[in-house]
């Protein structure tokens, strides 16, 4: 079974990234170019529930009820490799909790806050999940598309000098979508042993610029694409393409080749160009035998005030398949003070073999900017096959903050190096903090209403027989000691 939930929301995320960093669209520039500086950005946001799958009737109105008044303050820093975030969830404007989490080159960082924004413990981890994906089952990962990019480029300077003796030029026309038409190419065209002892010399280097590229935006996968890579084989000729505009500059790229990965062919083809006028980008690995692919296509225009794009997934694996396809369609235009933005982001997915499932995203922004205040509404909708299943509207209001500054904590915990039983206390005490925040709202709800609340959350997951886990046993209450990891126990695991 195909498990692409997390790939085609980073595709999503990365695919805004890289439309948002070469819109014409002053608000959105100036907001990057203030984040690209160090600066440190708030969001707040409310919500409104319109239509939710495990909530209806009488248990719907009743947790809107509980959502007026409440609103969650979202604040991010990027200062060189260490991005910092921080959320806060407000109560008729009092502070009820938060949390407060840092990532940087020497890992990851989670502290849970309360009202008053103090905390008692920090977990960290050094390597492998960060501590809020350990302990709450969350990933907050947004691609690196900066990092990603630095790691492309250092392969092309790694492998540009092996390609020299190889280059021939050839005056040809070439037409990329969105980047222009390039006038030139300069071709390196291997053979099947040449084109392995290239890889054999280069590999070395260029590996671990790759593991770079899937950990910046891919990470779930980065770990299996890493084992892939390093059993790459060639298996064809290989042929690379630099195409070159007018002036002699690189427009675009071209390669084909043949190889096997894990033991199985595989046939590449990429076509790939940029320029000042927009991107496109067609890939396509399918296997030489058999039905699996791997393909994407993303084409960007730029246009002043706009921000457009769209793309095509599609992944196919043994009776397995995934595609998506997506949308991007949003206007500026100048206001009194500043401008608005308002359009619509449109993805749909489509599973089909062990699981499936159609559905369909739609957000429509409606949002003014005054210089790098912003303020207005974000309308979210989901569907699966042809029923409305979420309809939410959140209100935003956005602006600039000071330095983000991590709460002092009396101990250290190093999650990784948790045990399993240890993991599960530990994930028992920070799950439980957000606890009183549900007892709370149920707890001032009639009876009746409390009761069917309780029945419509739990109706999805007897419809799918998802297995409840018992309660967790919870030890005595915990005591913060100076220590950086807890201690050892005898005890079996709850």
């Amino acid at each position: 079974m195909i498990k692409g939930k997390g790939l085609w929301l980073t595709l999503l995320c990365l695919l805004l990234l890289a439309a948002s960093a070469s819109a014409g669209i002053a608000s959105l520039d100036a907001l990057q170019n203030h984040v690209d500086v160090g600066g440190a950005y708030e969001l707040s946001v409310s919500a409104q529930v319109k239509a939710w799958p495990d909530i209806t009737g009488a248990s719907l109105e009743a947790a809107q009820t509980w959502l007026n008044g409440k609103r969650l303050n979202l604040a991010l820093e990027q200062e060189g490799a260490i991005h910092t975030g921080q959320a806060q969830l407000f109560s008729n404007d009092q502070a009820v909790l938060g949390f407060f989490t840092m990532e940087g080159p020497e890992g990851a960082g989670f502290q849970l806050m309360d009202a008053n924004g103090a905390s008692a413990t920090r977990y960290h981890s050094a390597e492998g999940l960060p501590p809020w994906q350990l302990l709450l089952g969350v990933d907050t990962f947004l691609p690196d598309w900066q990092h990603a990019q630095a790691a492309l480029q250092a392969i092309a300077d790694l492998a540009l000098p092996h390609l020299l003796e190889m280059e021939k030029p050839v005056k040809t026309s070439t037409s990329i979508k969105n980047a222009g038409r390039g006038a030139s190419q300069l071709v390196y065209a291997y053979k099947t042993a040449e084109a392995q002892a290239l890889w054999d010399i280069v590999a070395p280097k260029a590996l671990p610029e790759l593991d770079k590229v899937f950990a910046a935006l891919f990470p779930q996968y980065a770990q299996a694409a890493s084992q892939s890579l390093r059993t790459l084989e060639m298996k064809g000729a290989l042929t690379i393409k630099r195409i070159l505009d007018k002036d002699g500059k690189d427009l675009g790229l071209q390669i084909t080749g043949t190889f096997a990965l894990d033991g199985a062919n595989r046939k590449l083809t990429l076509f790939f160009g940029q320029s000042d006028t927009g991107a496109y980008l067609s890939f396509k690995l399918p296997a030489t035998r058999g039905n699996d692919t791997l393909e994407l296509q993303l084409s960007i225009p730029v246009e002043e005030n706009e921000l457009a794009a769209d793309w095509r997934f599609k992944w196919v694996t043994g009776k397995d398949s995934l595609s998506t396809t997506g949308v991007i369609a949003l206007k500026a235009k100048a206001a009194e003070a500043g401008e608005t933005l308002s359009g619509s982001l449109t993805l749909k997915t489509r599973q089909s073999g062990s699981l499936s499932r159609n559905t369909e995203y739609t957000v429509k922004p409606a949002l003014a900017f005054d210089g790098l205040a912003l303020s207005g509404t974000l309308a979210f909708q989901q569907k699966e096959g042809s029923s409305l299943d979420k309809d939410l509207v959140f209100t935003l209001n956005g602006e600039p903050v000071g330095p983000l500054q991590a709460p002092p904590a009396l101990a250290i915990i190093e999650a990784s190096a948790l045990t399993p039983a240890q993991l599960l206390l530990e994930q028992a005490r920070v799950q439980g903090a957000f606890l009183p925040q549900l007892t709370g709202f149920l707890s001032g709800l009639p009876q009746d209403q409390m009761r069917l609340i309780l029945h419509d959350l739990g109706r999805v997951r007897r419809t799918n027989g998802d297995i409840l886990l018992p309660p967790l046993d919870i030890a005595p209450a915990f005591t913060v000691t100076e220590t950086t990891n807890p201690p050892q126990t005898k005890e079996d695991t709850p």
